[in-house]
């Protein structure tokens, strides 16, 4: 069942098209993965979901995307983006403690005792696979941490406003082997809750932990499909290079 859909959505600048006339469906608790080489629309395709597009001067956009059948725009930005999370390539951790990343979105979002608070801290550094790491250390600063941990705990602070959906845009891409794979288990892991959209350029991550592969190119979908589809029997020719390593 998909929970997110875009209809003839395209995002442009007066010289040219960035995404164009975009079709695509979300299926809930998989791992939906928007593939593709650098330039081909991916980052703007989640803004687009997370209404940043809106904000960043000199874009225009037209068609539709729908949350849960209804549109994004008939919601109140700050509701899509509890809901629909966002994390970004590079590890964003604020400079506080460990704590106050994770409790930062719900004080502002929800009147909460501190009881509550921790507790909502508590298990979204357990759903991250962080708690064990830093238990003893929550007052630490969070920029103490290393990459692979920052990166894990900007999921706990995307988890801990309860969302739906989760974006990862190039989760891994600034960590070393071993900091991605605990980022590729936990994704596997959270996909039994949540919804997840990955965004990557990287071919054999998406083999690893996709359901469904979107691959894009010069802001076109250019196939949509289960996983194993794309990645075994691939119906264009773009994408087959892409695949086998001769686009350029």
């Amino acid at each position: 069942m998909s929970i997110i859909r875009f209809r003839n959505y395209s995002v442009y600048t007066k010289d040219r098209k960035i995404l164009d006339n975009i079709n695509l469906e979300i299926f809930e608790n998989n791992v939906n993965t928007v593939l593709g080489p650098s330039g081909s629309g991916k980052s703007t395709l989640v803004r687009s979901i997370n209404r940043l597009i809106e904000i960043t001067p000199g874009l225009k956009y037209d068609g539709e995307i729908y949350f849960k059948d209804k549109s994004i725009f008939e919601y109140q930005p700050e509701e899509i983006r509890r809901q629909i999370g966002l994390v970004f390539q590079q590890p964003n951790p604020f400079n506080f403690s460990i704590f106050e990343n994770v409790a930062f979105g719900p004080r502002i979002h929800w009147k909460l005792k501190e009881n509550e608070l921790e507790e909502i801290v508590k298990n979204s550094l357990i759903e991250a696979a962080l708690y064990e790491e830093v238990k003893d250390n929550l007052k630490k600063s969070a920029l103490s941490l290393s990459g692979g941990q920052q990166q894990r705990l900007c999921i706990a602070r995307a988890l801990a406003l309860k969302p739906l959906v989760i974006m990862m845009d190039e989760p891994t891409s600034s960590l070393d082997p071993i900091a991605m794979n605990k980022i590729e288990d936990l994704i596997i892991k959270l996909k039994e809750k949540y919804t997840i959209i990955l965004i990557t350029h990287d071919v054999r991550q998406a083999a690893r932990i996709s359901d469904f592969i979107a691959f894009i190119y010069n802001g076109r979908i250019i196939e949509h499909s289960k996983a194993e589809e794309i990645l075994e029997k691939p119906k264009n020719e773009i994408t087959e290079k892409f695949l086998t390593d001769r686009l350029g």
